[in-house]
Parts: C-alpha cells; structure tokens; sequence
C-alpha cells in the first residue's frame, strides 16, 4: 500500500473543514477497509496539526488506543516488496515538522 495521500489533498481537507466548522459539526466517515482508515486517520491528524496548532502525539492520541490497531503503515510507491512501515505518527511528525519550519 503507497500513501494515497498527496499535500494537495491535505491542504483541501484542511481549508474545506474550516469552512464547514464555522457554521456545524463535521462528521467524517469512510469506506471500512484499512487503507480508507488509515488515509482518513492521516487526514483528521492533519487537520489537528496544521489548523488546530496540535502536536504529532496530540493528533495521534484519539486513535492510540485501538486495540487491534486498525492501520495499515504507509510505504513507498514502489511494487518491490517493503521492508519497512511509516506509521501515521510518522507522518503526522513530518507534517509537524514542515508546519515548524513555515512550509505550511
């Protein structure tokens, strides 16, 4: 599984929920299937992180505590097998990392 997640995507999510909060809840689901729930986890994270001023660890906090972790880790693009898995942690650490340094 690649990460199905580009920046342009994240940047929508984050503009189009402000949006959408100004005026009520916003309730976000998705398809049941791991690589749909980890993108949407990723999302969600990235929204605290970037718009709401959260941490990595903050924004991981909600999902923490999932026993079995219901996330399947992220990956390079490549069709070789992998030998590694980047976490949403991961990834919501580098997102906070950009976002520290005014990429975002």
């Amino acid at each position: 599984v690649c990460v199905c997640v580009c920046v342009c995507v994240c940047v929508c999510v984050c503009v189009g929920a402000d949006e959408k909060l100004k005026s009520r809840q916003l309730v976000y689901y998705v398809a049941d299937n791991l690589l749909a729930r980890s993108n949407a986890a990723f999302l969600l994270g990235a929204y605290l992180i970037c718009r709401q001023g959260k941490s990595a660890v903050d924004a991981t906090r909600p999902f923490a505590s999932i026993e079995p972790c219901p996330f399947r880790p992220f990956r390079d693009a490549t069709y070789l097998p992998s030998d590694f898995g980047i976490t949403i942690y991961d990834c919501l650490r580098a997102l906070e990392r950009g976002v520290e340094l005014g990429w975002f």
